[in-house]
């Protein structure tokens, strides 16, 4: 970065995002491969990293939040911002993930929620949630609420994914 990038890249106005990010790729990196740009000789992490700097740069140099200048720059309108919906990935499979599933990942996204905290679940159903509790009548003077019971199923255990490192451990 500090001897192929930054020097190419000095004196560019960072709200030129597009023109930064092609320049990177295609002049200063420029390998290819069968699908495209393959980012192969600065390597796809280094001109990512900078991207994301110029990004939030660019934003500054506009004194816009960093929010409405990624959505100026994908052609999105600033005047009525959406929530994203969060995904949530339940199953990995194919070849990354060390097992014999044939699809990619399974997800799910909560659609429909019009704010964050309908995405979650309900009080009376997460982990030690003071609203877990059965409700009691307080009485007049009422002493500080004590915790919420354990819930009743702990958390499951991380799995091991090393054999050698969980024999090290042990």
């Amino acid at each position: 970065m500090n001897t192929i990038i930054g020097p190419a890249l000095v004196g560019m106005s960072p709200a030129e995002q597009t023109l930064i990010d092609d320049k990177m790729v295609q002049e200063l990196d420029g390998s290819k491969n069968e699908w495209g740009w393959s980012k192969s000789k600065l390597g796809a992490n280094a001109i990512l990293g900078v991207s994301m700097a110029v990004c939030k740069a660019g934003a500054a140099a506009k004194g816009m939040p960093l929010y409405k200048h990624i959505a100026e720059l994908a052609g999105n309108a600033t005047d009525k911002m959406y929530m994203p919906v969060p995904a949530f990935n339940i199953i990995n499979g194919g070849s990354h993930a060390g097992n014999k599933l044939a699809m990619q990942e399974f997800m799910i996204l909560p659609v429909g929620a019009a704010s964050f905290t309908e995405v979650r679940a309900p009080p009376a159903t997460r982990r030690n949630s003071a609203a877990a509790a059965p409700a009691a009548a307080a009485p007049a003077a009422a002493a500080p609420a004590a915790a919420a019971p354990p819930h009743p199923h702990p958390p499951p255990r991380r799995r091991r994914t090393c054999r050698r490192r969980a024999a090290r451990l042990a």
